[in-house]
């Protein structure tokens, strides 16, 4: 809450569980250049509405399974210390999302 992301910038979510990815590195390596993204759309929804997800990938510099999720803070939420965030995957066939009980402060 001491350190709120105003509307419209650009937040970072670390997360793991992302499904397949692209092109897997050997277990253990370390995320550096072409980043593995998952094969499935990301979405996140940040207190209730969607968010712009300019990119999804591996966390540069963390062993591969943490992916770093850029997300836009929508403008429509009305501020608050903990706006809940969900981070989700599409598949063809599947739709996983996370658990709600991760949350944001927005000004």
């Amino acid at each position: 809450p001491g350190n709120p992301a105003r509307k419209g910038s650009v937040v970072a979510i670390y997360a793991t569980g992302l499904g397949p990815v692209n092109s897997p590195p050997e277990d253990g390596a370390i995320n550096r250049d072409g980043f593995p993204q998952p094969e499935g759309r990301v979405l996140v929804s940040i207190g209730g509405y969607s968010a712009e997800v300019p990119f999804a990938g591996g966390a540069p510099g963390q062993v591969f399974g943490v992916f770093q999720v850029n997300a836009r803070v929508p403008m429509q939420p009305a501020s608050g210390e903990a706006l809940p965030v969900i981070v989700g995957v599409e598949l063809p066939s599947l739709l996983a999302v996370s658990p709600t009980q991760s949350t944001i402060a927005v000004k």
